[in-house]
């Protein structure tokens, strides 16, 4: 059975779609596989630390991620969804499995529409100090996501981070788009009140 990868010149693997990838990973092309990896990996470290707060764990997830890609990704039939959508479900999945097990305060972290959430600023932050804090208003944000749960903060990051629509996130968490938007207002007025409490609590240190 022929994909369109094998009809085309073997060129750069990134020239082509996702599921083109996956169809010709099933087939037995690895190298596809590894080019699966290659581009959707910062997202799902990304998604995971903002999670956990904790880089090790966020790449730790990131191979369990990737190993149950590579093992179920022949059970899942291209659709109208992205790859990245059933990628993101996993990657929610095995942050909240995680979760569960280590059943401890979890901390997360970013963007959304705080003042201080910006993606250029954030961004900059985590590539030069992914695991040395010194941003206040991000100590602030940190605080504050430890008392959000889990759900609420995964919400957050989807909509966030991965940047998915509301529609898109109700099909990966299998709820209501009115549900969704519910979440995301309540999590935001949240974390909001507890920005501003944290803050005020230091005012009188």
């Amino acid at each position: 059975m022929q994909t369109v990868l094998d009809k085309k010149p073997r060129k750069i693997l990134n020239e082509y779609d996702d599921w083109d990838l996956v169809r010709s990973f099933c087939n037995g092309d690895n190298e596809c596989y590894t080019e699966l990896v290659r581009r959707h990996y910062e997202l799902v470290v990304n998604m995971s630390y903002r999670f956990f707060l904790d880089m090790q764990i966020a790449r730790d997830n990131a191979q369990e991620v990737f190993l149950k890609v590579f093992h179920e990704i022949g059970n899942i039939k291209p659709g109208k969804q992205p790859f990245v959508h059933w990628l993101c479900r996993v990657t929610s999945n095995n942050c909240r499995s995680i979760y569960r097990k280590r059943n401890s305060e979890i901390r997360s972290i970013e963007r959304g529409k705080v003042d201080f959430w910006h993606e250029e600023k954030c961004n900059n932050w985590l590539e030069s100090n992914l695991d040395n804090e010194t941003d206040e208003s991000i100590r602030l944000v940190n605080e504050a996501l430890k008392k959000i749960c889990k759900d609420d903060r995964m919400i957050l990051i989807l909509t966030y981070i991965a940047e998915l629509k509301t529609r898109e996130i109700a099909k990966i968490e299998g709820i209501p788009e009115y549900t969704v938007r519910r979440k995301i207002k309540r999590a935001e007025k949240k974390l909001h009140k507890l920005v501003t409490q944290i803050a005020l609590e230091k005012c009188r240190e």
